[in-house]
């Protein structure tokens, strides 16, 4: 039983972790993507590439940079 209870504890933190992570990493990446665009003078597409952000959510990050932009 004890174990069963430390394993539905550290669930839970993991996923508080993984939540606060996702939330940092989404305000954090788009900031991240302007100063290599400034920097290396390189495209928000080619920012990312360098970033080595994954395909699948370089248009949420497009959408962002976008926004800030306008």
């Amino acid at each position: 039983m004890i174990w069963y209870e430390f394993s539905d504890i550290e669930e839970i933190h993991q996923a508080i972790y993984d939540t606060g992570r996702a939330k940092e990493r989404k305000e954090r990446e788009p900031s991240l993507i302007r100063k290599v665009m400034k920097n290396m003078n390189l495209t928000a597409q080619q920012a990312m590439d360098a970033l080595e952000i994954p395909a699948e959510q370089q248009q949420k990050y497009l959408l962002i940079i976008k926004e800030d932009t306008q």
